[in-house]
């Protein structure tokens, strides 16, 4: 049987997620977490087989949790359950060491299927999400080292002195979206600052996008 840490900052969806899970007989669920700091500190004590995590999470994004157990060396396998979509999202959850990448809004039966292909130790993503890191992977190894078209947009709000929520706002997407793109900007560009994202849109002219 495979302990699971779920890890989404909706209750209720976790709590739907564990019941779905009690059915299955090869999985046990051991924790839940509110937000990334929470489950960091879970997985460290208590080394779950698997965790279950959206991308976007209080505190710290799930892409981050992710990386900081790879890079500490901890076996617990992380797959990523989310609405989040987009192409530069996904490479970079899989990138960072997630083992799966799902949609919520896939069936049960589907995400079951995914949960045993990465604990038999595998990885799985949808077809779909397999075409977006196929060109996402092909373009950034021509050499694009540059943002996406919202990653762009985003880094220009955040120049102009925008916080996350009028960002969040303006782009009619969620805060937990823009805390997610803006640490994907900051780990492509490798700038640690805020200070480092206005001087970096200067430099660029990005700071001239509408």
């Amino acid at each position: 049987m495979y302990s699971v840490l779920i890890v989404d900052d909706h209750a209720m969806f976790r709590q739907g997620l564990k019941l779905m899970l009690k059915a299955d007989t090869r999985f046990q669920v051991i924790g839940e977490a509110g937000d990334g700091e929470e489950a960091l500190a879970f997985i460290e004590k208590v080394l779950p087989a698997l965790a279950i995590l959206d991308v976007a999470l209080p505190k710290m994004n799930g892409i981050d949790v992710v990386r900081s157990v790879v890079s500490r060396k901890i076996y617990t396998k992380c797959i990523m359950l989310t609405m989040h979509e987009e192409p530069e999202i996904v490479l970079s959850a899989m990138e960072a060491g997630a083992m799966g990448y799902i949609l919520k809004g896939h069936t049960f039966d589907y995400f079951e299927v995914a949960l045993q292909t990465v604990m038999e130790g595998g990885k799985f993503t949808s077809p779909r999400i397999t075409a977006m890191i196929q060109d996402a992977g092909l373009r950034r190894s021509k050499g694009n080292e540059t943002l996406t078209n919202r990653e762009q947009e985003i880094l220009s709000l955040i120049a102009r002195g925008k916080t996350n929520k009028e960002i969040a706002d303006q782009l009619s997407i969620s805060i937990r979206t823009v805390e997610a793109h803006r640490s994907t900007i900051m780990r492509k560009l490798r700038i640690k600052s805020h200070a480092g994202l206005i001087h970096y849109a200067m430099q660029k002219n990005i700071l001239s996008m509408k």
